[in-house]
């Protein structure tokens, strides 16, 4: 048997923390080390849906710092500037999964209600309030993607808006994705965290947190400096428990079912292996035989599972040890991977 090898994430210390950071940490720690190690870099690909949040998330961007060119009607360039964008993450996708038929971007899940639901939402922003060049000439805001540190807490972020509305400043979130639902827990301390940012940064605290999604609805809460202190709190206490543990080498891991079903380091994380929380569309055995376009993987306990290879995949050699993530049924004792199936085989260790 050739066995896999399970690697101790070995990340450097943070001396500045994100508040996605936190809020990863918050879920499983180990997550994050495994994220900030260098030699696991390479697990985390691009998915299609998160290269639809990153095309989604641009085009607000580039309607909120530029302008279409002359002669061009603002929606006519904004639907240019989607499939631009959207042809930049078809191209970054398939070059993170080479040989793997990636679907094209038309057939993405979703893809239709992002792109209308982005446009409809930039046009009419565009119809209801003043420019961002105006604004940004009267007040100094909105700022866009701008990023803030503060060196005495060890923060640092880069909200995707802080703009005045009625008066009041606000910290913006944008959810550019199809699959936002209420404001959560994270999400919430993330625009706390932001507010401080921008507190430190220009001495006004914001008032309002936002998170706006897809469709232009906004759900908001009020800032008040007693729960922004509690969220620096929190902030330092992850810091400090995450660099301790990433000292000692042990770096606790947390799996739950919701954490970890799109987490791509369950590849290489064992605790998760022999956790209640694994799906049941990832497999781990050795495997039993091999042919062309397929190969049997002894589980240890329900016997033998063919499973049909993906387009490009490597196959394994009979002996080895392999898990493989997100199958799908495709007959009785038969598996089949997606197009974007991980597998981890002994060879590439």
């Amino acid at each position: 048997m050739n066995p896999l090898l399970w690697p101790t994430a070995s990340p450097p210390p943070i001396p500045l923390i994100s508040p996605s950071a936190i809020n990863t940490y918050m879920r499983c720690p180990r997550k994050l080390a495994f994220q900030r190690d260098p030699s696991l870099r390479n697990l985390s690909k691009p998915t299609l849906r998160s290269a639809l949040g990153v095309a989604a998330h641009s085009l607000h961007e580039i309607a909120a710092t530029n302008s279409p060119p002359p002669n061009q009607e603002f929606e006519g360039w904004l639907r240019e500037e989607w499939e631009r964008l959207l042809g930049e993450q078809s191209v970054r996708v398939a070059e993170a999964w080479p040989g793997r038929a990636v679907p094209p971007a038309g057939q993405w899940n979703g893809v239709v209600a992002t792109r209308v639901r982005t446009l409809r939402t930039l046009a009419q922003s565009r119809a209801s309030s003043p420019s961002a060049r105006k604004s940004r000439t009267e007040t100094g805001f909105p700022w866009i993607e701008r990023r803030l540190e503060d060196l005495d807490t060890g923060i640092f972020g880069t909200p995707d808006r802080v703009d005045v509305r009625n008066g009041q400043l606000r910290v913006v979130d944008l959810k550019s994705g199809v699959y936002q639902a209420e404001m959560q827990p994270g999400q919430r301390l993330q625009l706390l965290l932001y507010a401080h940012l921008v507190d430190v940064a220009c001495n006004q605290l914001p008032t309002v947190g936002v998170i706006k999604d897809a469709r232009g609805i906004e759900s908001t809460f009020q800032i008040d400096s007693v729960a922004v202190t509690r969220a620096i709190a929190v902030a330092r206490q992850v810091m400090t428990q995450y660099n301790a543990a990433v000292a000692l080498r042990d770096v606790p891991a947390s799996p739950e079912a919701a954490t970890c079903l799109n987490c791509p380091y369950r590849v290489v994380c064992e605790p998760y292996w022999s956790s209640e929380a694994r799906s049941a569309g990832d497999l781990r055995g050795t495997v039993s035989h091999v042919e062309s376009r397929s190969f049997a993987v002894d589980t240890g306990t329900s016997g033998a599972v063919r499973v049909v290879a993906a387009q490009g995949c490597a196959v394994p050699a009979i002996g080895d040890e392999v898990v493989v993530l997100d199958l799908l049924p495709a007959g009785s004792g038969t598996l089949r991977m997606r197009w974007n199936s991980d597998i981890r085989l002994p060879s590439e260790e």
